[in-house]
């Protein structure tokens, strides 16, 4: 798969790419990998896929359509391209004035592009709202 084609938005959408892997090169130093993370030390566990570029997860998409976005510090245009490649329909992150903002091009109502933040998770998925 070159760049052009990957699109990961969505938890189903990477199960798809990972086609029963755990892990899969999907482009230019990225990857797709399947987690399974122990939530408050209790046996339950929140299924999640994350995409990793140079190692670094930028995304991560939780079972229960949660979205969380992470540059590791690192704003550069390439991580900013995947970042987007994975966000929820309608979703985008822009750089205004060298500073990031994430914005829903959907939602008339939002008015304000939101200041993207390490670690942030898309608005409307919090809750686990299915995408």
């Amino acid at each position: 798969m070159n760049v052009q084609d990957f699109e990961c938005r969505s938890y189903k959408r990477a199960r798809g790419l990972l086609g029963g892997k755990l892990r899969r090169a999907v482009c230019n130093n990225t990857s797709v990998v399947y987690y399974r993370i122990a939530v408050n030390t209790s046996v339950d566990q929140t299924p999640s896929i994350g995409v990793l570029l140079h190692g670094h997860m930028i995304v991560r998409h939780y079972q229960n359509g949660r979205t969380v976005l992470d540059s590791c510090g690192h704003r550069t245009s390439t991580i900013k391209d995947r970042i987007n490649r994975c966000l929820p329909d309608g979703w985008k992150v822009k750089s205004v004035k060298d500073k990031w903002r994430l914005f829903n091009y959907h939602d008339i109502e939002l008015g304000d592009m939101l200041e993207f933040v390490d670690g942030m998770t898309v608005p409307g998925t919090e809750q686990g709202d299915k995408q």
